[in-house]
């Protein structure tokens, strides 16, 4: 007996931060291709892919996708839009502030694979930017020396080297 046969009314539900949540995509289409209905939640995902595998992973029937954005977080916008990269859909966009009670009002839905009214069409301020990234894996303050460096090392390979610096 399978574990899914043995528990019916379980859901498989596929969670990842960050690159974590690149690879939770990946996982997500890999089980959904195989037949099991699986629901994808990522938060803060970079960009996985072209438009044939954004509309691949957007399109699959067996689940829902939620991919969670922030204002102030810069690497939903990696690797960028120019090397043919685009986001699976739709996208969840928190638009407060850090350190801001998130409410429902705050949160808006955007679908398609470029959203100039979500993440991507935010540019944010530096300070912001790292801080909320990394306070969502680290728990860290707000600190005057932090600084993040984001590196795309081939269109084909994405490659993030963080680096805290006091």
């Amino acid at each position: 007996m399978t574990a899914a046969a043995a528990n019916p009314s379980y859901k498989v539900v596929v969670v990842g931060h960050s690159l974590g949540g690149a690879i939770a995509a990946i996982a997500a289409t890999e089980l959904r291709n195989a037949g099991t209905s699986t629901d994808l939640y990522t938060y803060g995902q970079p960009r996985i892919g072209g438009l044939i595998v954004s509309n691949n992973i957007t399109n699959q029937n067996l689940g829902g996708n939620f991919r969670v954005t922030h204002l102030d977080d810069p690497v939903p916008r990696l690797p960028p839009l120019i090397l043919g990269f685009v986001h699976i859909s739709p996208e969840y966009y928190i638009n407060t502030g850090n350190n801001v009670v998130v409410t429902a009002g705050d949160i808006t839905k955007h679908s398609g694979p470029v959203n100039i009214f979500g993440n991507t069409g935010n540019i944010g301020n530096g300070a912001d930017i790292a801080v909320s990234h990394l306070s969502q894996s680290f728990s860290i303050r707000r600190h005057s020396k932090l600084r993040v460096e984001v590196l795309v090392a081939k269109a084909s390979h994405l490659s993030i080297l963080s680096r805290i610096s006091g």
